[in-house]
């Protein structure tokens, strides 16, 4: 076998080597909870403390993840509680299909939007509307002593910690002068 074919073959396994392990790399989403000055995250790619996580396909670390779905602004009106324990830490898409599987009174749609990814536009029927100035606000909570806020990313980026709860809420944009 001759050494350029030696090479070539060497270098083709450390690109694809490389490329893998770049895929699989995210931010920990520890590293956006709002800090004991209560100041937005800045959305920017590198974390504080840089750590990274492994969270493509299977293989993150198991976690456990409630999603919540509350509408109180349009008939018929519901909230509840999907928990899913032990799952492979990945992006929130895969935990909304999840909840989808497990708990009948879930049901959603999403769209696609490119390289933005995909967006929530329906849940349970309740869809959301230009024209009724209405949307999913997706917003996360961390625990007992923390405020909801909303999310730095979208559901095919944000990637859920441990015992976080992320919550679907039907919400209007709509002011009293321009329903």
């Amino acid at each position: 076998m001759s050494s350029a074919k030696i090479f070539y073959g060497c270098l083709f396994l450390l690109v694809l080597f490389t490329a893998r392990s770049w895929a699989c790399l995210k931010r920990n989403p520890q590293d956006e909870k709002p800090n004991d000055d209560d100041k937005p995250a800045t959305g920017s790619s590198s974390s504080s403390s840089g750590t990274i996580i492994n969270a493509c396909c299977q293989c993150g670390q198991a976690i456990s993840v409630s999603i919540l779905v509350s509408n109180q602004i349009q008939e018929p009106h519901f909230e509840f509680t999907t928990e899913m324990k032990d799952r492979p830490q990945r992006e929130l898409i895969h935990f909304v299909q999840e909840a989808s599987t497990q708990d009948k009174r879930f049901r959603f749609t999403a769209q696609h939007y490119g390289s933005m990814g995909f967006a929530i536009t329906t849940i349970n029927n309740l869809e959301a509307s230009v024209v009724n100035k209405t949307y999913w606000h997706i917003s996360t909570h961390y625990g007992s002593n923390s405020s909801p806020r909303s999310l730095p990313l979208g559901v095919s980026s944000y990637i859920p910690a441990n015992m976080e709860t992320i919550m679907f809420n039907f919400t209007s944009y709509a002011t009293p002068d321009n329903h």
